[in-house]
């Protein structure tokens, strides 16, 4: 399936960009063919320095990778996250591990 299609803002689909916007399609140095940098988050960083940090939530996982969360080619979900919420954060934390506080009886 073509994740462009999928019904969430995508700028190549919309005519704002193209894949050679992101990756050379010639090769490159990194696994990816990412044009600017050699990580993903070096590559969405070079259009989208906003996003550099710090992040409300800044643990490994968000800062190692921005995919970590979002989906370059597309998604069906708000901001191209990969699940929508609470989903997203659940994937990886459960509440069994981040139980709530307990709650005082007054």
């Amino acid at each position: 399936m073509n994740k462009q299609y999928k019904f969430n803002h995508m700028p190549v689909r919309e005519g704002k960009m193209e894949c050679s916007s992101c990756h050379n399609v010639h090769g490159s140095r990194n696994v990816k063919l990412l044009k600017e940098g050699g990580t993903v988050n070096e590559s969405c960083t070079s259009c989208h320095g906003e996003k550099r940090g710090p992040h409300l939530w800044e643990h490994p996982p968000v800062t190692e990778s921005c995919s970590t969360c979002h989906d370059p080619h597309g998604s069906n979900n708000d901001r191209m996250l990969i699940a929508k919420q609470p989903f997203l954060c659940q994937r990886c934390h459960v509440t069994a591990r981040h139980p709530r506080p307990s709650t005082r009886v007054t």
